[in-house]
């Protein structure tokens, strides 16, 4: 596998996302394909994601 995930950033963020519910912070994670669809970890996993299936139909 050649494929390298290196920006974090918006990743990490992604998952940090929370909702009030009342008095309670909730989670409320998203994921990185609908957080930022423009970012370089999106670039980095469709490329991950591409390999992978390549990887698999050989």
């Amino acid at each position: 596998m050649e494929s390298i995930i290196y920006e974090r950033m918006a990743l990490s963020n992604c998952l940090n996302k929370t909702i009030m519910a009342g008095v309670h912070n909730l989670p409320d994670p998203k994921s990185i394909f609908e957080f930022d669809r423009d970012s370089e970890s999106v670039k980095e996993f469709r490329n991950l994601a591409a390999e992978v299936l390549n990887k698999i139909s050989e």
